[in-house]
């Protein structure tokens, strides 16, 4: 079940970065979002499933419970 979760987790920080590499290099290609604001997105999103990634990394592999 936690690697499934870390697939996921994985696959969704991995999406979140190829985002905002795109958004930096190319801006926003959606016109009812800033560029800043969607780039900004992206950035959260990157921090916050990587720290989903690590915690369940964590949780297998380096203290399993």
């Amino acid at each position: 079940m936690l690697s499934m979760f870390l697939i996921g987790f994985y696959l969704l920080f991995l999406a979140s970065l190829g985002g905002f590499v795109v958004c930096a290099f190319t801006g926003s290609w959606m016109p009812s979002y800033d560029t800043k604001d969607l780039c900004l997105m992206y950035f959260f999103l990157i921090i916050a499933f990587g720290i989903f990634t690590y915690m369940v990394f964590k949780m297998m592999f380096i203290a399993p419970i």
